[in-house]
């Protein structure tokens, strides 16, 4: 998402992408969009700000202290709303990117059994629980508090995303982890 008089990829040069963390996964998701976008920030010229969570991320670009920021779909509506548009649809490119994932150190998982199989059991039930039709306005009031939305529609939105990424297929894709 980009502010109103950039209308163009070329238009980001020299210009501040909002950003949680740098070395983060949203900052990482950041860059390999940009690679599959060609954009090298070096020669772009790009400014990597730390701003916070998606939510402050998306009300700094609305605020214009940010140019620009790879926001979700649920965000990316919010500043749709407020006249921002979109340059690039990262489910539109063809790069690879490993959505989620779990990670812990070799010795516990083996000295917690129990506790691995706690967390995917506990993972399973929730994905479950996510796309079991009657639990859908308790998930998208979770959504709305947590991703601190004030219209409906946007907690609907995310709700909708959710959906789709929220699967029970946890093969990694091995050719995004070479990217990372």
């Amino acid at each position: 998402m980009a502010r109103r008089e950039i209308k163009s990829l070329e238009n980001l040069r020299g210009r501040i992408f909002g950003v949680q963390s740098i070395g983060g996964g949203f900052w990482l998701y950041t860059m390999i969009l940009l690679e599959n976008l060609s954009l090298d920030p070096e020669k772009y010229q790009l400014k990597m700000r730390v701003i916070g969570d998606t939510a402050t991320i998306a009300q700094a670009l609305i605020s214009n202290n940010v140019d620009a920021a790879v926001l979700p779909y649920s965000f990316s509506e919010i500043a749709k709303r407020a006249g921002f548009h979109s340059l690039a649809d990262a489910a539109e490119l063809k790069g690879p990117f490993q959505l989620t994932g779990l990670f812990a150190r070799k010795d516990f998982v083996g000295n917690h059994p129990e506790v691995i199989t706690s967390l995917v059991q506990g993972i399973i039930e929730a994905v479950v629980f996510i796309h079991d039709p009657k639990n859908s306005q308790d998930v998208t009031e979770v959504l709305r508090k947590n991703l601190r939305f004030n219209r409906a529609e946007d907690a609907e939105a995310s709700y909708k995303v959710l959906r789709l990424i929220a699967t029970l297929d946890v093969a990694p894709n091995l050719e995004a982890w070479r990217t990372i």
